[in-house]
């Protein structure tokens, strides 16, 4: 029998949120700083500093030429000022290849951070984003030069929370060096959104009193999430099947596994093997394909492998070689050792079978006994074979290995840095003529 009492969980704001988070609170937000002037001067005078009374009109846009929040303001003084909200409630950032808006950088992908303050620098951008603005408001007075003029403009990272001192945005030092400093700023919906919004004063809609309610509930964070034991197996899976759970908590999730990217990144070095220099890199990703679940990869670079074209043309020759931790509600938290092409979405493999087989003689312990031994695995770890793309592995069921299932950040730390570090020695001693044995296989399939 059905129990028409049964009390839901969600309210009404909530329940809307689920759907698109990210679009849905810069929607209400900027509908919010469209109707209410405290908060719209309160905000800005965060972000920049500015006097509220020096503001004289400001206007919010959602969803623009890739923009999620666009807010333009004016000054006494006439001059229009811009700033550019990179809403990240959920997804991590991405990476997007250069085009015709960012054709004076030498790199053929740049992060979304990167890729969205570059443009800005393109006369062709900014016509397109002028017309856009001038289209929204009706009325033609946002022209290409303001535009163009970087003093203009303000470019913030807004996260659930920022529980950790790091940046979290994708701005790379390394790439820019001293010629560009980071010109993004990391604030939290605590500090940006809910402090703001306590200032209205004027009266609300009930729709707006629950959403502000709602916002303080979901992005207030606690004292402890920011010790290490927060990012432990049992707080990720909680996450991931606790359909209620406060957005603040993920957050401060990420942020602990954002950090050991960086950190890991920063101090994994590159090895000399198989005849290569192989550079260490490392990614964090919170879209995985896989019900949205964390993602954390640490691999060396191998120059010089040609893997069969397939249905494509790509003439990438790099491989990459190391582990992966990934955690999703389907599948639990697995650690992977894993194989596969660097430029994993250019490259199928047409003949997948005679490319498995090839692969799992590879990565059996025999060539790689150290890191097999530090994960405390057997032999009959189960081999994953790719589908119609270059990634193989061998994944280890971390909710079955008392050594694997981690209870802080270090402990996750230690397992990454003991593999990695096992998989060097593996690297360096690992027979040339294996490995010239598997770059010719594998260049004949």
């Amino acid at each position: 029998m059905l129990n028409l009492n049964m009390k839901n969980s969600l309210n009404f704001i909530s329940s809307l949120s689920a759907f698109n988070k990210e679009l849905f609170h810069s929607k209400a937000i900027n509908w919010i700083f469209n109707e209410h002037p405290e908060f719209k001067k309160g905000l800005i005078s965060t972000i920049t500093g500015c006097s509220p009374e020096k503001i004289t009109e400001a206007i919010a846009i959602t969803e623009i030429c890739q923009i999620d929040f666009l807010i333009i303001y004016k000054l006494q003084n006439n001059t229009l000022k811009y700033i550019h909200v990179e809403n990240k409630i959920k997804a991590s950032e991405s990476y997007k290849k250069t085009d015709k808006y960012v054709e004076n950088t030498h790199k053929e992908m740049l992060s979304q951070t990167e890729y969205y303050y570059e443009r800005l620098n393109s006369n062709i951008f900014a016509e397109r984003l002028s017309d856009a603005i001038n289209i929204r408001l009706m009325d033609e007075q946002v022209n290409v030069v303001e535009l163009s003029n970087m003093e203009n403009w303000e470019f913030i990272f807004l996260k659930p929370t920022q529980c950790l001192e790091n940046s979290l945005n994708h701005w790379r030092k390394d790439i820019w060096k001293n010629s560009k400093k980071n010109p993004w700023r990391t604030f939290s919906y605590e500090k940006l959104v809910c402090s703001n919004l306590a200032k209205i004063t004027d009266d609300v809609s009930s729709s707006v009193e629950e959403y502000i309610s709602f916002v303080e509930k979901e992005f207030t964070p606690e004292p402890k999430f920011s010790e290490s034991e927060h990012l432990s197996f049992l707080n990720v899976e909680e996450s991931l099947t606790n359909k209620n759970q406060n957005i603040a908590k993920i957050s401060a999730l990420e942020e602990w596994f954002d950090l050991l990217s960086k950190k890991l990144n920063h101090e994994v070095k590159d090895v000399n093997a198989l005849g290569h220099v192989c550079r260490f890199e490392t990614k964090f990703l919170t879209d995985t394909g896989n019900n949205s679940g964390f993602l954390i990869e640490a691999c060396f670079i191998i120059p010089d492998f040609s893997f069969p074209t397939g249905k494509t043309n790509s003439t990438n020759s790099d491989a990459r070689i190391g582990v992966q931790y990934e955690h999703n509600s389907n599948n639990g938290g697995r650690m992977k050792f894993f194989f596969a092409a660097h430029d994993y979405n250019n490259i199928k493999i047409a003949n997948k079978n005679n490319y498995n087989q090839k692969l799992e003689a590879f990565l059996v312990s025999g060539n790689f006994k150290a890191t097999f031994n530090f994960l405390k695995s057997k032999n009959s770890i189960k081999f994953n074979g790719c589908r119609t793309k270059s990634f193989c592995n061998k994944s280890l069921n971390m909710r079955n290995n008392a050594f694997l299932k981690y209870k802080s950040y270090d402990d996750l730390k230690i397992i990454f840095r003991g593999t990695l570090n096992a998989l060097k020695d593996d690297l360096e001693n690992l027979d040339n003529t294996t490995w010239e044995i598997l770059k010719l296989n594998i260049n004949k399939i």
